[in-house]
């Protein structure tokens, strides 16, 4: 039983994770364009320093994470689902 209730709980934060992602996946990928976009237009204007550098890239990583354990939970669920349905 309790196999069965962590089952559905891991489901459900899938599910959610994929409701998040939907509504978010736009918005990560508008912010990583105007980093790097930041980055490029620094560079070329010669004014891009050392520590804006690591801390847009900084910025990226925590995006790139952020979409990374949404999609870890996905995986999660949908594995979970499929150990419910007998095809896991």
């Amino acid at each position: 039983m309790a196999d069965i209730d962590e089952n559905i709980s891991i489901l459900h934060k899938g599910s959610a994770a994929r409701a998040v992602r939907q509504y978010t996946e736009d918005t990560f990928f508008k912010m990583e364009d105007e980093i790097i976009d930041t980055l490029i237009r620094l560079y070329h204007q010669d004014t891009l320093t050392d520590t804006r550098a690591r801390g847009m890239i900084g910025e990226l990583a925590r995006i790139r994470k952020c979409s990374e354990v949404l999609e870890v939970d996905i995986q999660r669920g949908v594995a979970a689902a499929e150990k419910e349905l007998g095809n896991g």
